[in-house]
């Protein structure tokens, strides 16, 4: 199992680099080549068509977790009942996307502030739109499948070959001034036809799976509580642009796209290392393993480190990073919006550790009315203050509900599902949030940034991280001290066998 871990990381890890090369690459080269205009409008339709695409998620997640002790078991009959069911479901809601994307294409032109022609803005959103449905419709019921038998490795390896095909082809377009009508049409269904790929796994290595088989609906019977457990989160993640692009314009789009590039990139990373972790979680709640208690612990402690160190080391990199990046008469330096993109974006990692063992436990229904919640304060504070504050407005406010939805999360898991008082993770939780404070105001006072060269911000960006490193390492010793001697024993003795 520990090999089979690794492999996902280490293959999830390549994939999320591989976005993230071509997250930081290609907008890159729109914005200079297209402008920040034509960056928006692509970015903000991509935004709601991932939005909308939120139908796959709880029924993805629900038939995760009916795969799991099937698998387990080798019950290939119940498994394959779970497919078929999974693969009605997917297509009757792929034809609801299709008719969202008509909708969409044909209003969109119409309800934002762009010098664009419409006729340009609606063959984009069709173009991008048919891509994520063929995506959506031939291969999504593979992945449930592979990733609920832990290979996900396999989904990675083959979505980081799209990424990078996709990259190639478009950067070839555009530096040959190519329409960037015509970039989206040859990159999206080059990236689409690679991911079939997966297909021809499922078929050559699963020899008995049958999507046609008489459906077991009440197997994945949580569906929709897994739909709405997961709608609140997408709602909050992507709903800023929706509300930039109408309440504000396209440019301000742009802005908050490249942040939001640099910071997905990151959350991608942090995400890493929970991949995977669902089914390993799974299959110990399955087996109704007594050790949960204590490999949660490990993990939540392994996670919250990797977490701090990326976060506290980029609100200190963040913008000396963006003078560098962007080349444009638009000006993109905003302090505040980098610190917004911090608060939220570390509040929001802060909680995968329990998304990841509630998804493993099925308990979704008990926490999709919190979640809904949230996302109904996140959408009012946004509406009420990106009029007075702009985008910072729309970024605190996340930060402010993630903040306290958190604290419902571990008292959640704590009294339902580890079964212990919540008090010693509650106090975690807020003294983890006091050091993504503290230490990079300490780090500003040893590592200055005045003007930069490429080579001298990444030079400066390793003595940052080693220093965040060594500062979080110290200030969690003295409260994690069981987890740090477990860790030098896993070394030590893994040294010791070579």
């Amino acid at each position: 199992m520990n090999k089979n871990i690794v492999k996902i990381v280490s293959s999830s890890l390549i994939l999320q680099i591989a976005i993230a090369i071509s997250g930081f690459i290609l907008p890159k080269f729109f914005i200079e080549t297209y402008g920040s205009e034509v960056n928006g409008l692509i970015n903000s339709i991509k935004q709601f068509l991932t939005y909308f695409s939120t139908v796959t998620l709880g029924l993805a997640s629900a038939s995760s977790v009916a795969l799991y002790k099937p698998l387990y078991k080798k019950n290939e009959r119940k498994i394959n009942g779970i497919l078929a069911a999974t693969r009605i479901f997917f297509n009757k809601t792929g034809f609801l996307f299709l008719i969202f994307v008509l909708v969409l294409a044909i209003t969109y032109p119409f309800i934002i502030s762009s010098s664009l022609k419409s006729i340009n803005i609606f063959l984009i959103i069709l173009i991008l739109g048919i891509g994520s449905f063929c995506e959506y419709i031939l291969v999504t019921k593979y992945r449930v499948l592979l990733i609920s038998d832990q290979k996900n490795y396999v989904v990675s390896r083959i979505t980081t070959e799209g990424v990078l095909i996709n990259l190639a082809v478009s950067l070839i377009l555009i530096i040959n001034n190519v329409n960037y009508i015509l970039v989206q049409i040859v990159a999206t269904f080059i990236y689409v036809f690679r991911l079939l790929s997966t297909k021809k796994y499922v078929h050559n290595n699963y020899s008995y799976v049958d999507y046609y088989v008489e459906p077991d609906f009440e197997a994945i019977e949580g569906r929709w509580d897994a739909f709405f457990y997961e709608i609140p989160r997408l709602i909050i993640n992507y709903s800023p642009i929706i509300f930039i692009s109408v309440f504000i314009n396209l440019t301000w789009v742009s802005i908050y796209s490249v942040y939001n590039m640099v910071f997905s990139s990151l959350f991608m990373i942090v995400s890493v290392f929970t991949t995977g972790i669902n089914a390993v979680f799974g299959n110990l709640l399955a087996k109704d393993s007594e050790s949960i208690s204590e490999k949660f612990d490990s993990f939540v402690f392994i996670f919250n480190v990797i977490n701090l160190v990326l976060y506290s080391s980029s609100i200190v990199l963040i913008i000396p990073f963006i003078n560098i990046y962007i080349n444009s008469n638009v000006n993109y330096v905003y302090p505040l919006v980098a610190i917004g993109f911090t608060l939220s974006g570390f509040l929001r990692s802060s909680r995968l550790p329990y998304n990841v063992i509630i998804e493993a436990s099925g308990k979704f229904k008990e926490n999709k009315v919190p979640n809904i919640i949230e996302a109904v304060v996140f959408l009012v504070l946004s509406v009420i203050s990106i009029h007075v504050y702009g985008v910072v407005g729309i970024l605190f406010s996340s930060a402010i509900t993630g903040f306290i939805r958190n604290i419902f999360y571990i008292i959640f898991v704590s009294k339902n599902i580890i079964h212990r008082l919540p008090t010693k993770s509650m106090l975690m939780y807020l003294y983890n949030c006091l050091q993504l404070v503290g230490i990079p105001f300490i780090i500003t006072r040893f590592v200055k940034f005045q003007s930069v060269s490429v080579i001298s911000w990444i030079y400066k960006a390793v003595i940052v991280v080693c220093l965040s490193l060594a500062f979080i390492l110290l200030l969690q010793a003295p409260f994690n001290s069981r987890h740090y001697k477990q860790l030098t024993k896993r070394i030590v003795n893994r040294f010791g066998r070579k």
